[in-house]
């Protein structure tokens, strides 16, 4: 429980199983914002816009995840053993921003509507977690998790109270 709110992670829609489909949509149902994640590395999938627009059909307001936005960066030969030094880095702002920008442009070639810029975040849990690791707080910055925060925690206090109200409403229509 977050602000007044349970968060639920789910199989996914689209998971393996039935069953655990079944579960996702039961929640996707329930659920007052949906978090719809997409790995950035093939986002865009047939699949993808079909679930988003299951959700606008359904009235859901989701935010847009676009995942494992990280890469492995060689910068440096070990002179002892001549293997390749690297470190998890994440894309380049050009390379998320241009996801980010492909996807807005599908959604409205698939006939839905845009996204606002609050609606979409490229992030990398990988590269967050390395950061802790390494007590790196710029690395943390680059992994866009703390971004992904900052809107959660502002729909928990803006939007919280609205979807409350409005979701009973939505679903009986």
């Amino acid at each position: 429980h977050l602000g007044g709110m349970a968060w639920f992670d789910t199989p996914g829609i689209g998971s393996v199983t039935w069953e655990n489909e079944m579960l996702a949509k039961d929640y996707v149902d329930n659920a007052d914002l949906v978090v719809y994640a997409s790995n950035s590395d093939a986002a865009g999938t047939r699949q993808d816009f079909a679930e988003m627009r299951e959700l606008y059909n359904k009235n859901k307001q989701f935010l847009l995840l676009l995942t494992q936005s990280d890469t492995v960066e060689e910068y440096d030969i070990d002179d002892e053993t001549g293997d390749s030094i690297c470190d998890l880095v994440a894309k380049s702002e050009k390379d998320q921003r241009d996801t980010e920008s492909y996807m807005i442009e599908e959604l409205a070639a698939n006939g839905l509507p845009k996204l606002r810029k609050d609606e979409i975040l490229t992030i990398s849990a990988k590269l967050a977690m390395n950061a802790l690791e390494e007590d790196d707080p710029e690395k943390f910055k680059d992994s866009h998790m703390g971004d992904f925060l900052d809107v959660l925690t502002n729909i928990t206090k803006t939007d919280g109270a609205r979807l409350k109200r409005e979701t009973p409403f939505v679903r009986m229509r």
